[in-house]
């Protein structure tokens, strides 16, 4: 009979870190596929590479190749040039998938030299895909002008996701591939047949905070964006591959790979009751009477049972795991705390009437002209092709001042804010809006750490992962904030680095960054219009 010494016990933590090391060392095992995901090639001889993944958006990676790789003859054929090519990045704990954008042939001197490929992440089908106000009808007959949520945050992404994942992958609103194969063209009605799916959740037990959405052709990735942030929620992708342990929560067929999204809340919100009447609590207990301003309360620290628990890894997102100090050892290689101050105190947003606005005006109008027009004996009198005049003057903007945000600025507080809204005022699409041009112009401290992983004790993947509330020291203080991107590098002289981002840091992006991201902004708007334009959306 052995007994466990303390010895005994610390010898066994060390070597589980001296394994964990040697693991992070390691060169990332990277596997190039086809567009039908087989195996090409399990990649060797590459000049460097660089891939990083983003909380709830698209992260790229980058492969450099040398001219004379025995893979570039087959990425450079000419029948493969339009075909998908694909990615496997597997590190020890975490899998990194995505799609090739680019393949750039670069030449020196007359000679190619080397063959760049640029992948963006599996995050980014998201941005592929649009939310139909009616999912099960075709876009040329969409009877019902918008298709709203009000309800729990992470039940409302999944419908709209699953709905229209739905739509595409059983075509009903195009060709199928194989218009021969009578009733087999449906096959891919069931979610266990598509190449893209979502963890669907139990709307009983969503507990995350209610959220207000709307949606008439709205790319999915632009409408759930604002209440991703605004509940502190995951919509985190993995890639399943054949072979691979089943996914809790979601039947696979099992012969190809599939890219499985799901939608996690880690807002550190914990209820009482564990129903959607947690999150509308949320909501009212955290919101001050107008429905704008936020009081956010910390949870007391208390340490959970599963940590105390040997083979049990992962964290709690009411009271995180990983805890990083400041001072000498620190795994910290900068941070970086910036305040930013209030922009505004009232937000505009606007231009055109609702439709019944208008209906009515024009109706009123119509009653007025004829009663005058019975009066002085002409009885046909309308406003006719003059209803312009009158249209688009009544709730056609919206103002939303701030009471309490104007008094903590001051009385010489910035006035007013312009809200790229859905353009029309007096809709619930527009208070959505307010409320969103009200948290970009809001005050807050933002928090951004550039960790060495090897040196924090804790790994990646296995004890956290992105948007797990991470709490760190700085200036003799802890703050929690969520872990939004991560990343790995390597090439043939420098070994592989990994490199995480603790904090949001949009606030601070270059001017650069930011004219693209309103580019993005004002395309999607100008598209929104187009199908907007008869003013009725919700």
């Amino acid at each position: 009979m052995s007994v466990l010494t303390l010895d005994h016990a610390r010898e066994t933590v060390r070597e589980r870190r001296r394994v964990e090391r040697a693991n992070l060392q390691k060169r990332p095992d990277v596997r190039i596929y086809d567009k039908s995901w087989q195996l090409v090639a399990v990649l060797q001889g590459e000049l460097l590479g660089d891939a990083e993944e983003i909380a709830n958006d698209t992260g790229e990676a980058q492969i450099a190749l040398p001219a004379y790789h025995k893979l570039v003859p087959w990425l450079m054929a000419h029948e493969n040039r339009p075909a998908d090519v694909h990615i496997i990045i597997e590190t020890p704990y975490k899998r990194w998938p995505g799609k090739a954008r680019t393949i750039d042939r670069v030449v020196s001197g007359g000679q190619m030299v080397a063959v760049n490929l640029v992948f963006l992440h599996d995050y980014n089908r998201a941005k592929s895909l649009y939310c139909y106000a009616v999912p099960g009808m075709p876009a040329e007959v969409q009877p019902i002008k918008a298709d709203p949520w009000v309800g729990p945050a992470v039940t409302g992404v999944n419908s709209y996701g699953l709905k229209n994942m739905w739509r595409l992958q059983m075509g009903i609103d195009s060709f199928p591939d194989d218009i021969l194969a009578g009733m087999g063209m449906f096959d891919d009605w069931l979610p266990e047949d598509w190449w893209t799916t979502m963890v669907p959740n139990n709307p009983l037990q969503d507990s995350s905070r209610w959220s207000v959405m709307s949606s008439r052709f709205a790319n999915f990735h632009d409408l759930i964006t604002p209440t991703l942030a605004d509940g502190s929620l995951h919509l985190s992708v993995q890639r399943w591959m054949p072979g691979d342990p089943p996914i809790p929560g979601v039947k696979l067929r099992g012969d190809h790979s599939v890219r499985v999204f799901k939608t996690l809340d880690k807002s550190g919100w914990k209820g009482f009751t564990g129903t959607p009447v947690d999150g509308l609590l949320n909501v009212i207990g955290t919101t001050a009477e107008d429905f704008i301003n936020e009081i956010r309360t910390e949870l007391s620290r208390d340490v959970p049972s599963e940590y105390k628990l040997p083979g049990i890894f992962g964290t709690r997102k009411d009271a995180p795991f990983v805890t990083i100090p400041e001072g000498r050892y620190t795994p910290l290689s900068s941070s970086t705390t910036t305040i930013h101050k209030h922009l505004a105190y009232a937000m505009l947003t606007g231009g055109k009437s609702p439709q019944w606005v208008n209906s009515l005006a024009n109706l009123a109008a119509n009653a007025a002209l004829g009663w005058l027009g019975a009066t002085i004996g002409n009885p046909g009198l309308a406003i006719g092709v003059f209803s312009f005049l009158i249209e688009d003057t009544i709730l056609a903007f919206h103002r939303m001042p701030n009471p309490m945000r104007k008094q903590i600025m001051g009385p010489d507080a910035d006035w007013e804010s312009w809200v790229q809204g859905p353009g029309v005022g007096f809709t619930l699409s527009t208070l959505q809006a307010m409320r969103t041009g009200f948290w970009d112009t809001r005050s807050y401290t933002s928090f951004q750490a550039e960790v060495d992983p090897a040196a924090l004790g804790w790994v990646l993947g296995k004890h956290f992962d992105l948007m797990d509330r991470i709490a760190f020291e700085i200036g003799g203080e802890l703050y929690i904030d969520h872990l939004t991107r991560w990343g790995v590098s390597w090439s043939r002289s420098d070994p592989v680095k990994y490199r995480m981002t603790i904090g949001d840091g949009q606030a601070e992006e270059s001017p650069a960054a930011k004219a693209a991201r309103m580019k993005e902004s004002i395309l999607a708007l100008i598209q929104q219009q187009g199908v907007l334009a008869d003013g009725g959306t919700m």
